[in-house]
C-alpha cells in the first residue's frame, strides 16, 4: 500500500488532487473479486501504425476512464500509434465478459478474443493486434459479446481517414521556429531555422533556435558552436 499526502487538510476532509490512482480502478478491482458481472460504461480505442506493405490497427476494449486512456495514449505515441476517432459502445458492457474481435474482411486479427477488465495504467493493457495488409478497400471491425453472440460495437475505417492521418504535419519544435517559416515554402529553409545540438555535459544536451535572416544572396551559414568549459 502507497500512502499519498494531501493537497490540503481542512477541518473535516482532505483534498487530494490529481492522484495517481484511479476511483474508478479501486471499485472495479471491488466488483471483480466478488465475481459480480457489473454494466459499465466502456471505451474502444483503434491506433493505426502505417507499414507500405502491412498496415497494423490496435483496438482496445477497455473501461472508460482518463487515467488509462491517457496511459494508453502515451504508449502507442512511443511507437508512432495514431488513434482514429471512433464512437464507443452504445450500451454498457458487462465487466469481466469475454468479447469477440471480428472484421468483414479476411483480415489477421490475435488475439481474436478480448476480455473486459481493468489494469492499472502502468501495467501493459490487452489489445488485439489487426493486419490489414496495403488495404485499398475498407474495412468494418466489429466486437461481439461471446456467449450471447451480442453485437455491441461496429466501426467503419477507409483509406481515405489513414491517408489524412499520414498527411497531417508533425507539430512544430518551437513556435517561433513556426513563425518564421509559415510564408516559405521550401523544406530546407525550415531546415535552416533549426541549429545543431549544444553541448552541456555527459548527460544532457540542449536544442535551440537559430533563424536565419535572408538580408541579401549571400547567405551566411551559422558560427560553428564552441564546447563550452567543462566547469560549467
Amino acid at each position: 500500500m502507497v500512502l499519498e499526502p494531501p493537497s490540503r487538510v481542512e477541518p473535516f476532509y482532505a483534498v487530494l488532487e490529481n492522484p495517481s490512482f484511479s476511483l474508478m480502478g479501486i471499485l472495479l478491482r471491488f466488483a471483480s473479486g466478488t465475481g459480480v458481472s457489473v454494466p459499465i460504461t466502456s471505451l474502444t480505442l483503434i491506433y493505426y501504425h502505417f507499414h507500405p506493405e502491412d498496415i497494423k490497427f490496435h483496438l482496445y476494449l477497455i473501461p472508460s476512464d482518463p487515467l488509462l486512456t491517457k496511459a494508453i495514449d502515451d504508449e502507442e505515441a512511443k511507437f508512432h500509434g495514431v488513434r482514429l476517432q471512433t464512437s464507443p459502445p452504445v450500451d454498457p458492457l458487462n465487466f469481466g465478459s469475454r468479447y469477440i474481435v471480428s472484421s468483414n474482411a479476411h483480415l489477421e486479427i490475435i488475439p481474436e478474443e478480448l476480455k473486459l477488465s481493468y489494469r492499472s495504467p502502468g501495467e501493459i493493457q490487452i489489445f488485439s493486434k489487426v493486419y490489414a495488409g496495403r488495404m485499398k478497400e475498407p474495412i468494418i471491425l466489429e466486437i461481439a459479446e461471446k456467449r450471447h453472440k451480442t453485437l455491441v460495437w461496429r466501426t467503419l475505417v477507409k483509406p481515405v481517414d489513414l491517408q489524412f492521418h499520414s498527411a497531417a504535419a508533425p507539430p512544430p519544435l518551437s513556435g517561433e521556429c513556426n513563425a518564421s517559416t509559415k510564408s516559405q515554402k521550401d523544406v530546407s529553409d525550415f531546415r535552416r531555422c533549426l541549429s545543431g545540438v549544444m553541448w552541456l555535459n555527459k548527460r544532457s544536451y540542449l536544442l535551440f533556435i537559430y533563424k536565419d535572416p535572408v538580408v541579401s544572396e549571400t547567405k551566411k551559414e551559422p558560427e560553428p558552436l564552441q564546447e563550452p568549459h567543462p566547469n560549467l
